[in-house]
């Protein structure tokens, strides 16, 4: 068993579901690091604008998902569930799979 297909059961998601929130960590993670390296203020503040968007994403898509909190202690993200804290994403070896609707149930 890989450390998604763990997660996804442990948390009572679906495979998809784990890849959809990994990917949407990664996009926070690259729009939030071109923040830092885009070497003029401008371009900040647009990849800044990109971050914020992409982190309200994947925070309302943990919380649609059951998870009780996000924290952002880096790049990467770890959700807060009950009495289990920062627990790690497997975003090793996730890609969403998905064709068309993704659903939350």
């Amino acid at each position: 068993m890989t450390p998604a297909q763990r997660f996804a059961e442990d948390y009572k998601l679906t495979d998809e579901q784990v890849g959809i929130l990994a990917q949407q960590a990664r996009l926070a993670a690259k729009a939030s690091e071109a923040v830092h390296n885009s070497g003029n203020q401008k371009a900040a503040d647009e990849w800044q604008r990109i971050a914020d968007r992409r982190i309200a994403t994947f925070e309302v898509t943990a919380k649609r998902l059951g998870f009780d909190g996000v924290d952002w202690p880096g790049l990467y993200p770890t959700v807060t569930k009950g009495s289990r804290q920062f627990i790690e994403l497997p975003l090793e070896s996730t890609t969403p799979h998905h064709k068309g609707g993704v659903s939350f149930d």
